[in-house]
């Protein structure tokens, strides 16, 4: 079976296609863009079939091509829910069959466990009627969950790699019940081990305000992911984990938050109106990719509680 090529765009908070303009075939008429936002596409047509997701003609590379984002990050009410990329991919198979290879290419901006899944499942990699309950809950568990699902935490564990080739193999040996390559295990090991330094540090340095678990650490927190939080504070409405962008003298300050177990019904985290560093989904998102924030923890800490207390009667 041939299978459609999948290339990995420049890792960014947006999907840009002109730097990869020059990989893509003449024959090339559409372009599935998965798991990464490209701009401005919420200005063209839902895509028909799928629940949430955008199509829209645009040019790259001086030509018209059809852009299909199969994403679960633009500004679309009907993506705020547990959904994923990857559950949009199955839908799209479900809807319209396998892309045609000949005239399709799948690109994605990074590696996690969605982007891998969605790019494997539009490219053709991956039998989406065989596999398409295991796929599912892995993507959702990766970025709603905690990512303990034994896929959602293989593929989390390859993502610095960015290399699709691996995550491809390792997650088909996986669904085949085969061991790993070598060069995987002690990946998987790895985050195993931050996974339990995140609940050590949880046991030894967390704090409360109100509903909010607050977890502030005094070095940047590279390599501990937010994902692993809520799973240890069952009772919080939100999660914050607060660390220095650097380790400089008068960094910055990085946040990342999250939904808790708790989270009240409709609090849309992508609305939050007072650190305009921020950004990321309507559970989920921080203020690194912008550099930060000058605020100090305090005040970014009683900026949210405003918030929080008159979210209901301001949002729409």
């Amino acid at each position: 079976m041939t299978h459609c090529p999948v290339l990995l765009a420049p890792k960014g908070g947006r999907l840009e296609l002109e730097p990869i303009a020059g990989d893509i075939a003449p024959s090339v008429t559409r372009i599935f863009a998965c798991d990464a936002y490209v701009d401005g596409i919420e200005a063209g047509r839902p895509i028909p079939g799928l629940s949430a997701g955008f199509m829209k003609t645009l040019r790259v590379g001086g030509r018209e091509v059809e852009v299909v984002n199969i994403d679960h990050h633009a500004p679309d009410p009907r993506a705020e829910r547990e959904v994923s990329s990857g559950n949009l991919a199955i839908e799209w198979i479900g809807a319209h069959g396998q892309p045609d290879p000949t005239s399709s290419v799948v690109v994605i901006n990074h590696t996690d466990c969605d982007s891998v899944v969605s790019a494997a499942l539009m490219s053709g990699n991956v039998d989406a009627g065989l596999h398409r309950e295991v796929l599912g809950r892995a993507v959702i568990d990766a970025d709603h969950g905690s990512a303990e699902l034994p896929l959602a935490e293989l593929l989390q564990a390859l993502d610095n790699e960015r290399d699709f080739g691996l995550s491809l193999r390792s997650m088909l040996r996986h669904l085949e019940g085969l061991p790993p390559e070598d060069r995987v295990g002690p990946l998987v090991d790895k985050r195993r081990a931050d996974r339990a330094e995140f609940a050590a540090l949880v046991r030894t340095r967390l704090r409360w305000r109100g509903s909010v678990a607050v977890l502030e650490l005094d070095r940047p927190a590279d390599g501990l992911d937010n994902a692993f939080f809520p799973a240890l504070v069952p009772d919080a409405a939100l999660c914050i984990l607060a660390s220095p962008v650097s380790a400089a003298p008068g960094s910055r300050l990085e946040i990342k938050l999250r939904h808790g177990p708790r989270a009240p019904h409709g609090l849309r985290l992508n609305r939050l109106p007072f650190d305009p560093d921020f950004g990321g989904r309507w559970n989920a998102g921080g203020n690194k990719r912008s550099g930060g924030t000058d605020m100090g923890l305090d005040d970014w800490l009683d900026r949210l509680e405003l918030w929080m207390k008159s979210y209901p009667a301001s949002s729409p």
